[in-house]
């Protein structure tokens, strides 16, 4: 059985749905990163002697790509009210599907990252164990829980579109018919006001 080829408009709903789910997850990402950095920087431990200007940035890129994440479940939802998006109960994956994807994609990157951090510096040793553990355990709980926040939000908002969009399909469907009228009232006082504008006939006009 082959699936229903989906149409341009909904095609473009599923665009905005992966790049809410890729914000989603560079967030995550983000806050795992600083997250890993102010631990190690607590235990004593430079990780990459990021600076002031380093945190300044990495906090300027949260918030951007917080504001983004938010405002794709935002088009998501504007979507689903368009009825570009399917907002009604579906199949999905399991949230522990979710989250262990989202884990793994986000440890995969870090310890890629660190491995090349360690290759642009010119060193030629390993990254430390200690900091590919601790932020591969930090990476995969914060990934996991902004997976699931992320997919909590986009499940309510295509709830609150479903709900919505029934309830204006319901109100259509029992609208009661327009009955058209004729202006009886109307027509009766200007007969009305005909007759009285009328003067009786004079006594030149009856002889």
């Amino acid at each position: 059985m082959t699936k229903p080829t989906p149409l341009p408009g909904q095609r473009g709903g599923r665009l905005l749905t992966v790049v809410s789910a890729l914000s989603a997850g560079v967030l995550g990402w983000l806050i795992a990163h600083a997250c890993t950095d102010w631990l190690l920087a607590h235990a004593g431990h430079h990780h990459g002697n990021p600076g002031a200007h380093g945190h300044l940035h990495l906090s300027a890129a949260i918030l951007l790509t917080a504001c983004l994440a938010a405002g794709s479940v935002l088009a998501v939802f504007m979507a689903a009210m368009a009825g570009r998006v399917r907002a009604g109960p579906r199949r999905h994956r399991p949230m522990s599907s979710v989250a262990h994807r989202s884990s793994l994609l986000s440890t995969t990157a870090f310890v890629a990252a660190e491995f090349g951090e360690h290759a642009a510096a010119g060193a030629h040793d390993v990254p430390p164990a200690g900091v590919l553990l601790l932020g591969c355990a930090v990476h995969a709980l914060i990934s996991a829980a902004c997976a699931l926040v992320w997919r909590h939000c986009l499940e309510q908002v295509l709830g609150l579109a479903a709900r919505i969009r029934r309830t204006a399909s319901y109100r259509n469907a029992h609208k009661p018919p327009a009955v058209v009228r004729r202006p009886v009232a109307l027509r009766r006082t200007w007969q009305a006001l005909a007759m009285a504008g009328r003067a009786p006939p004079t006594a030149s006009a009856r002889g």
